[in-house]
């Protein structure tokens, strides 16, 4: 028969997997970044959506983040990740903003 103490360490186990697939789940449903000409609506991942002009970016960069990846990294008053292998269209992304001028090819 499991003592008490296996069982809370299970319990606490079972918690922390719930919370952190609820997490993801949250993450992958409702996380967007759009871009269009004008501006760049970036929605959280509880569906909480703020609009940025052009004009508020202050850089656009490449981060490495490992492994090979990398990140496009948009500074406005938040910073806004882009991972460019798993989102899709990155590649109409990646060529909005070059078009637009704030492309910096160094990576961080």
């Amino acid at each position: 028969m499991a003592t008490y103490e296996v069982k809370g360490i299970f319990s606490i186990c079972l918690i922390l997997c719930v919370l952190e697939g609820s997490y993801f789940l949250l993450f992958w449903h409702n996380k967007q970044i759009i871009f269009t000409w004008n501006e760049i609506i970036y929605r959280s991942i509880f569906g909480i959506e703020k609009k940025y002009s052009w004009e508020d970016v202050k850089t656009v960069c490449y981060k490495s983040i490992g492994r090979g990846a990398n990140r496009i990294l948009i500074q406005t008053d938040k910073k806004i990740y882009i991972e460019t292998g798993m989102m899709k269209k990155c590649e109409d992304v990646e060529r909005v903003i070059k078009e637009k001028g704030y492309l910096q090819v160094k990576i961080k």
